[in-house]
C-alpha cells in the first residue's frame, strides 16, 4: 500500500483504540492495547487445573482464524461501527479505505494489471 494509506490506517487506528476497550468483551485481548494474549494461556491453564481438580470430562479445541481480518464483510463493518456509535465521519475515512481498492504487484520490474483488493 502506499504512503498515504498507511498514515490514515495509523490515524484511524490511533483514534478507535482509545474506546475498544469499552467495546470489546474482555476475553478478546489479541489487538486491544493494555491487554496480552497471554492472558488466555494462563486462563486455559486454570481451566485445565480446574477440570483436573473437578475430575471433569474436558476436550480443547483450538481454532485457528488465519486471515480473519481479510474477510470481514465491509457492510457488515460499517453496521457495527454505526450500532456502537462511531462518528459519521470515522466511519467515511473507514469506508474510503475498504471501499474500491486495486492493487498491483511488482514483480522483476514488470507491473501487474491491476486487480480488486477483497
Amino acid at each position: 500500500m502506499n504512503l498515504d494509506y498507511n498514515i490514515a490506517t495509523k490515524a484511524l487506528s490511533k483514534c478507535i483504540c482509545k474506546v475498544l476497550h469499552n467495546i470489546l468483551s474482555k476475553d478478546q485481548t489479541c489487538g486491544v492495547p493494555g491487554r496480552s494474549i497471554f492472558e488466555n494461556l494462563f486462563f486455559l491453564r486454570d481451566m485445565i487445573d480446574f477440570v483436573k481438580h473437578k475430575q471433569l470430562p474436558a476436550a480443547i479445541i483450538n481454532l485457528d482464524q488465519e486471515m480473519e481480518f481479510d474477510r470481514v464483510n465491509h457492510s457488515f463493518l460499517q453496521r457495527i461501527l454505526e450500532k456502537f456509535s462511531v462518528g459519521p465521519d470515522f466511519r467515511s475515512w473507514v469506508w474510503v479505505i475498504y471501499t474500491d481498492r486495486t492493487s498491483l504487484v511488482i514483480n522483476n520490474g514488470w507491473l501487474s494489471s491491476p486487480f480488486p483488493l477483497q
